[in-house]
């Protein structure tokens, strides 16, 4: 019974019994390698595939028809490469039909980690002579070479880990030790007080950083004037104390 690729596309399936638990899933492309033998010869030339997806990236495969280096020399070297930015970690298997799309080679790996333009794969996948070999039919009538790329499918999301910058300017805020400015802010309300005389409430003072308003609060920034100015101190007026610590602590990234 000859050994069909088995990773090709299952119309149907029907279950008998209870199957066993797995998570392995592959994603499977066939490239055609049109007039093999009319490729570069020489050891150390090379050629690339189309590009394809999977896994949210952009691949291709890259080939010396006749070895990627004098110790893989008379054999097929094949390589799985990240055409896509950013870094990929996958298992994946090649393997090369004959005409009638039955595996006469596979070679599989371990998980890989790839980044652009990184190739992982063989240089001695397949020995040349026995490809070009009519006896062994691996190209058909029209000199074509099948080649099948298995790449399995990563389930798990990636860690992406929380940026602190954006806590740690909010902290900045307030932190008189630091701080090279100053707001003093009060409202215009009055409340009375035990004798009768109206009194405006103290202002609140709320300590900050030059740079960093400039940078989120630009308006807030140029109160205190110029670089060269040595102004650290700004009152404002009719403004409730707890709506502009809001609006700074806002303006930094916080919530």
């Amino acid at each position: 019974m000859p050994n069909v690729y088995h990773h090709q596309r299952i119309i149907v399936t029907l279950d008998m019994g209870s199957p066993s638990s797995s998570d392995e899933e592959w994603a499977s492309v066939k490239i055609l390698i049109h007039r093999f033998a009319d490729l570069p010869s020489a050891v150390g030339q090379s050629t690339l595939s189309p590009e394809f997806t999977c896994n949210g990236h952009r691949w291709c495969i890259k080939l010396y028809p006749s070895g990627h280096t004098e110790a893989g020399e008379g054999c097929l070297s094949l390589y799985l490469r990240l055409c896509s930015g950013g870094y990929a970690t996958t298992a994946y298997e090649m393997s090369v039909l004959d005409k009638f799309q039955s595996i006469k080679h596979t070679m599989k790996s371990t998980r890989k980690i790839f980044r652009l333009d990184d190739s992982w794969g063989w240089k001695d996948f397949y020995p040349r002579d026995q490809i070009l070999n009519q006896s062994t039919n691996m190209l058909d009538d029209n000199g074509t070479l099948a080649i099948v790329v298995s790449i399995k499918k990563d389930n798990t999301s990636p860690f992406v880990p929380n940026n602190p910058m954006s806590g740690l300017i909010t902290s900045m805020f307030l932190d008189e030790e630091t701080a090279d400015v100053c707001f003093e802010v009060s409202t215009a309300d009055v409340h009375d007080v035990d004798d009768g005389d109206e009194e405006a409430p103290s202002p609140v003072t709320f300590h900050a950083h030059r740079l960093i308003l400039k940078t989120c609060a630009p308006m807030l920034a140029s109160l205190f004037g110029s670089d060269d100015e040595e102004i650290v101190k700004v009152s404002i007026n009719d403004v409730k104390p707890a709506i502009f610590r809001h609006c700074c602590i806002m303006s930094t990234g916080g919530a």
